[in-house]
């Protein structure tokens, strides 16, 4: 049986107990008691280093082989040691403890503690020499007499560690001072210390001087000291009350108490001297300054000689500031003395400075050639942090080198977007460029978290083309990105990313989406296209740049280069132009047409064949029996906005007309789906692919009838006319939905029975509170009938026959009394509003916009034009909103009080905008803006209701706040001649001078324009109560009081 080899060790130190625990003032006891202990213990040579630590492993020769195993002797030395440790550790207070945690040994213990409680410096033993000397007896015994200097010996100079200084006692004495030993009895001539320039004199005796005589205001660099300390509280430029409970303990062992904590500047030629964190001690003799803080604070270094000290610069090892020695110590030299002793020529970085800080060789060339004084030492490869911070900029950048001798050697990727949702729904796409031959694949995305999946497909597409692995991939360090990285690890792809907000190391990415970007937005251009078809035009981008020359490789295409593939160019054809595809195998019955009109939307990428888009469905066939008309892009004679159209119509369908035709010819044959669906998750070969063909008449009929419906709507909105259909076909397909009597028409006004009076009347605006009280009154049937009148002229709307699957929204009529600048009555305003809050967004509104002028933007105007005298004009467009032309399709019920008899089941259908209508001030500023951008004017990216024209001698300023426009300009006669332009367009009303503006009145007299809101603060005390006038009345009265 094998016995154990460790050997149990035993702790000569177990239950030993120290009576005085180490702390700040008993260093000399505690050393007393510890060393007894440690020499009974026979320790002593742990901490001396006569026990030295065996070798941890030892060595023997084994049949001619060394083996090494471990040496007990070491596992004991190491288990007394720390015994040893431990008792030490035992025997310290926390506070002492707490900087000595973490020594690993006995003897790295003992050393700090003995750094911390014995001083080595020269100063710190001449003032203890000083002390001894001068310590008294007095009533002590001799025991404690003893004690005390022991401890003063001990304990030099360190209490707290947070500096120096010293105590004092005050006294009035009226014999004369030595100001060189600071004793009393003599005067400086006759002192025998005069020429000693050793001699450091009593600090006891010093504080008692420097308070008899005015404080020393001097800074002493002390290197013994481990804070900045001063007695005088105005040398703190920044201050706080100290809230510590530390004290500064001097070689006496007396504390001091800290009041303040701040920061202070010394001036020197050079730069200033920082020092942080300055102890105010009321009770200091001295200002001192901790060398080691001034060296870290600054970055700066100090050296001390025999006659003087220097203050360098860490970096560039110039002199900041140079001071003498005298009597012993080291004061920094006074501002004045600062200048005197460096009144030499300005260094290089001076100069850099002074000049504003331009490169060194211009510095070099104006020193040259103006003989300018600068010091020989300056250091020319210096950084100036100024100028780091003012014009750091990127570094060129080196061409890269990187060369793919094969495939799948390195792989470019990048993210491209956002854009607006394209025609399959996507909003970005991921490019993979491979960097041996440039050929390219994209991706179209929904959301950038796709990239994983589509790098999934890419890399199966790829490694089995190639029967290769993917070796690198360079990327940013997108949110797409990091997610791919830890699956680049995990299947050993190497990953390299680009820094944060340097696009140019993945340059070779950026520069692709640009070429694809450009020649997709060219495609689209030329085609008179929708940009929302830029994912077609970017996939067809693609496949025309892999096979087209690239300069990189020698003007040979990608594709050649890659694949070994001869092209034929043959069959490529414009994007966007007419096709007719083959379409008899879709037919349904024989006397169906063969063909129909298409748009190309290039080659498919899974199919021998071609693309072509049915503009009336939607649907997208796959055919290679395509005839070709290169000259004609249907696409061009449609509105822009044809496609938002078709959207609010199939969205109009009822569910079981959508769920026939999403089933018809086929799981593969869902185009009217994704083509109105714009968050399809389709791609290019997944989406409107059509294939088989159908079996179900019904569903056939019903497609048909479907396809009938969409080709009228496209004729409707492609002619302006109106569909050829009726609503008895529609009640067919749609079940017909209830009518409420409001609906029809039909009102009837509530009776009151319990008394109640209408607020009405006893109204002073005097405007009707509804239909009624308008008709009746013949000012008000006035303006209604004018403003009927006026929509009919501007053909505001037409009739058509009203549909249940339309999204029909109700009108009303509003009344306004408008009044002139003194407040009596200009005219009676009626204006028919339609109730936009019914709109359904994506069917008959999509982007809404508000022209409304910054209040800032009319102050700064109105500022220019009063300094420079312009004149400032007032103009009103009558039914500004009337002049802006629809792009939606937006049906309204007929006016109240002006239905048409004879056609009591029609609806408006709106040409053009309506007060109300959410996209109303859209279309007015869109018109607007165009014809003033047309007369040369230009918008404002401040404030997109400000336009400016500037030429030449004429400045004129156009402000718009919805359909009332503001003129400012230099001359009379260009405004004269913008008023012509305008009117020629819009029905405008020149209101004269600027008098009443966004209910600020403005009066001109001379070169002055008077501002006020008089008839504002008459109508808001009209409307106040008698009790809330009280009050206002008397907030005004306090406050004039103020």
């Amino acid at each position: 049986m094998a016995s154990s080899s460790s050997t149990a060790v035993s702790n000569p130190l177990f239950g030993v107990q120290v009576s005085e625990k180490l702390s700040k003032q008993n260093h000399a006891l505690w050393r007393a008691q510890v060393l007894t202990v440690i020499r009974g213990a026979r320790l002593e040579g742990h901490i001396t280093g006569e026990t030295a630590v065996p070798a941890a492993q030892l060595s023997k020769t084994v049949e001619g082989k060394e083996v090494k195993f471990s040496n007990p002797a070491h596992d004991e030395w190491i288990a007394a040691d720390q015994q040893f440790l431990g008792f030490l550790f035992s025997s310290m207070t926390r506070e002492t403890l707490a900087q000595v945690a973490t020594a690993a040994t006995a003897a790295e213990a003992w050393k700090t503690i003995q750094r911390m409680f014995t001083a080595k410096t020269h100063a710190q033993t001449m003032n203890v020499r000083l002390a001894l000397i001068t310590m008294k007896k007095g009533n002590l015994s001799v025991s404690d007499y003893v004690g005390r200097g022991r401890n003063t010996n001990s304990n030099r100079g360190r209490g707290s560690g947070r500096g120096r200084g010293s105590s004092q006692q005050r006294g009035n004495d009226g014999r004369p001072l030595c100001h060189v030993c600071y004793k009393r009895g003599h005067v400086a001539a006759n002192c025998w210390h005069r020429y000693d320039e050793d001699y450091v004199p009593d600090d006891k005796l010093v504080a008692a001087a420097t308070y008899s005589h005015g404080a020393d205001s001097n800074w002493y660099v002390d290197t013994g000291a481990t804070d900045h300390i001063t007695s005088q509280l105005e040398k703190l430029n920044t201050r706080e009350v100290y809230k510590g409970h530390d004290q500064i303990h001097t070689a006496s062992g007396a504390g001091m108490k800290i009041k303040h904590i701040g920061h202070a500047i010394v001036h020197t030629p050079t730069r200033p001297l920082h020092l942080n964190n300055v102890l105010h001690v009321p009770q200091a003799a001295k200002n001192l300054i901790s060398a080691t803080k001034l060296a870290s604070d600054n970055s700066v270094f100090v050296e001390i000689h025999s006659k003087y000290f220097l203050i360098k610069d860490r970096t560039t090892r110039s002199t900041v500031l140079k001071g003498p020695r005298r009597h012993g110590l080291y004061p920094l030299p006074s501002t004045s003395s600062t200048k005197q002793a460096f009144a030499v020529a300005p260094s290089l970085e001076r100069w850099h400075s002074r000049l504003g800080h331009p490169s060194i060789p211009i510095v070099m060339k104006v020193i040259s050639s103006n003989k300018l004084p600068c010091l020989r030492e300056s250091n020319k490869e210096s950084v100036c942090d100024a100028c780091q911070k003012a014009k750091s900029h990127q570094l060129p950048y080196s061409n890269s080198m990187s060369v793919s001798n094969k495939p799948l050697e390195l792989i470019y990727s990048d993210v491209w977007g956002p854009a607006s949702t394209s025609f399959g729904g996507k909003k970005f796409y991921v490019s993979f460029i491979d960097s041996y031959r440039k050929f390219s694949w994209i991706y179209f995305l929904k959301h950038k978290s796709d990239v994983f999946e589509k790098f999934h497909d890419f890399q199966q597409l790829v490694e089995r083309l190639f029967d290769r692995k993917i070796i690198a991939m360079q990327t940013d360090w997108g949110g797409e990105y990091q997610k791919l990285n830890s699956f680049f690890e995990k299947i050993g792809i190497s990953h390299h990313v680009s820094c944060p907000h340097t696009h140019q190391q993945n340059g070779s990415a950026e520069r692709k989406h640009r070429l694809i970007v450009e020649v997709g937005l060219a495609l689209l251009a030329y085609a008179s296209m929708p940009l929302k078809y830029w994912d077609e035009a970017f996939l067809a981008a693609t496949h025309i740049i892999n096979r087209i020359p690239s300069r990189i490789l020698q003007y040979d295409t990608p594709l050649e280069c890659l694949f070994n593939h001869k092209l034929d160019y043959s069959s490529f054809r414009i994007f966007g132009c007419a096709c007719w595809p083959n379409l008899r195998p879709y037919n349904a019955h024989k006397l169906q047409f063969r063909s129909m009109q298409c748009v190309f939307l290039g080659p498919s990428h899974t199919h021998n064949g071609y693309k072509c888009l049915d503009i009336a469905t939607g649907r997208i066939y796959i055919c290679r029996d395509v005839v070709f008309d290169e000259n004609v892009f249907p696409l061009s004679k449609f509105h822009s906005n044809a496609g938002s159209r078709l959207r609010s119509e199939i969205a109009l369908l009822p569910s079981h007309l959508l769920s026939h035709t999403s089933h018809q010819g086929g799981e593969h044959n869902n185009h009217m789906l994704d083509f109105y669906n714009v968050s399809s998750d389709q791609t290019d070969e997944n989406a409107d692919i059509d294939g088989g063909n159908t079996t179900d008449t019904t569903n056939d009929d019903l497609g048909n009838q479907l396809h009938e419906l969409r080709s009228s709507v496209m004729q409707d909105m492609h002619f302006g006319g109106e569909a050829a259909t009726h609503a008895t076909e529609d009640q067919s397909m749609v079940a017909a939905k209830p009518r409420t009597r409001l609906q029809s028409g039909i009102r009837k006004e509530k009776v009151y029975t319990d008394g109640t009076v209408k607020y009405s009347c006893f109204t002073s605006s005097g405007e009707p509170q509804n239909l009624h009280e308008a008709l009746n009154d013949k000012n008000w049937k006035h303006a209604m009938d004018s403003e009927y009148t006026a929509l009919m002229k501007n053909k505001t709307w037409h009739l058509v026959p009203a549909k249940s699957d339309r999204n029909v929204i109700d009108c009303k009529w509003v009344y306004k009394i408008k009044r002139k600048a003194d407040g009596s009555l200009d005219r009676y305003k009626a204006r028919l509003v339609a109730k936009g809050f019914k709109q359904r967004y994506g069917i008959d509104y999509e982007d809404t916009f508000s022209p409304v002028v910054k209040a800032a933007t009319i102050r700064v105007i109105l500022s220019i034009a009063v300094s420079r005298g312009w004149s400032l004009r007032q103009l009103d467009v009558s039914n500004a909103f009337l002049h802006g032309i629809l792009e939606e399709e937006v049906y309204m019920r007929q006016p109240l009080g002006y239905e048409v008899s004879s056609l009591p089941n029609h609806v408006c259908k709106l040409d053009k905008a309506l007060y109300g209508l959410k996209q109303a001030p859209r279309v007015w500023y869109s018109r607007l803006s165009t014809k003033l951008q047309e007369l040369g004017f230009q918008a404002s990216k401040a404030d997109t209701s400000l336009f400016f024209y500037n030429k030449g001698v004429v400045s004129m300023f156009v402000l718009v706040y919805v359909d009332d426009i503001f003129v400012a300009s230099s001359m009379q006669s260009a405004t004269a001649a913008l008023l012509q332009d305008l009117n020629k367009e819009f029905a405008l009303k020149d209101l004269g001078d600027l008098h009443y503006f966004l209910g600020i009145e403005a009066t001109k007299i001379g070169q002055v324009v008077y501002m006020t809101e008089d008839q504002f603060a008459d109508g808001f005390t009209k409307s106040l109560t008698e009790r809330q006038l009280k009050l206002f009345r008397h907030n005004l009265n306090l406050r004039s009081l103020d």
